[in-house]
């Protein structure tokens, strides 16, 4: 079990499996519909943008600083990585211009532009996350759009969404505090890098998160209220046991994403 968690983590299959499932969740708490097509676009576009960021990030790894699995993982399967994200770059323009429909493409380029310059800040002028330390905010933020962007619901999905995205961004936030070592080491900048006296901000926040969901259940819709409080739940216990070893710990805070799963299974 162990192994299958780091092998989803080290090849980036985490994130696009975690939208995946949330997109399913959204469309179905409100009656929405997903075109297969759209499925497909969003699991192949957040594999490439994972894939992508992770092997920017292999270029600039200090010479003899401490790495993760996944970072070690990239580096030693680098041309290969990039060759998997050609492919997916070919996939993903032939379902675009073959199969999206037209206004799920300009909320793709939309989306892809923002996404464009958060690569363009954090690869080339890391330095201005300590102007503005809102990278993880960033991250959360984008990924929880780009999950519902294709979703045609009959109920309005800005709230849940937004909860979705806090629930992202401290997802990201705790990881900053769980590598904050790491990426001292390895000269980079994050939340926590640049504020380590917030160190308690993620529970916090996932406490926070927990009631909000519950409390504002009957707005949200009680399944995605259920789901997002329990996903807030799960990683607020990866914040208080500190026990369990980084990269481990790094992988399950997606794995805790992956509540819907349960809600998809149980018949309508």
């Amino acid at each position: 079990m162990r192994f299958l968690v780091l092998s989803f983590s080290v090849l980036c299959l985490d994130a696009p499996i975690v939208a995946i499932v949330w997109q399913k969740a959204f469309a179905r708490a409100t009656d929405g519909i997903v075109s297969p097509a759209a499925g497909a676009w969003l699991f192949l576009t957040a594999w490439l943008i994972y894939l992508a960021d992770r092997i920017a990030d292999s270029f600039t790894i200090p010479a003899g600083s401490p790495i993760t699995s996944r970072q070690r993982f990239c580096r030693e399967h680098r041309r290969a990585m990039i060759l998997l994200i050609a492919v997916l770059v070919l996939l993903d323009a032939a379902i675009s211009f073959r199969l999206l429909e037209p206004h799920n493409i300009k909320a793709g380029l939309f989306l892809g532009t923002i996404t464009f310059v958060y690569f363009f800040v954090n690869h080339l002028l890391p330095r201005w996350w300590k102007i503005l330390p809102l990278k993880e905010v960033m991250i959360g933020f984008l990924f929880a759009a780009g999950t519902a962007v294709a979703v045609k619901a009959t109920a309005s999905l800005f709230l849940p969404v937004f909860l979705f995205a806090v629930l992202c961004s401290l997802n990201c936030l705790s990881i900053s505090f769980w590598e904050r070592d790491l990426d001292l080491a390895q000269k980079r900048i994050s939340f926590a890098t640049e504020h380590p006296a917030a160190r308690h901000l993620p529970c916090i926040g996932t406490s926070v998160a927990v009631i909000a969901a519950i409390g504002l259940g009957p707005m949200v819709g009680w399944p995605i209220a259920l789901l997002l409080a329990s996903s807030a739940a799960g990683l607020l216990l990866l914040n208080v046991v500190d026990r369990i070893p980084r990269d481990q710990r790094v992988a399950a805070a997606d794995l805790v994403l992956l509540t819907p799963i349960i809600y998809l299974m149980i018949p309508r």
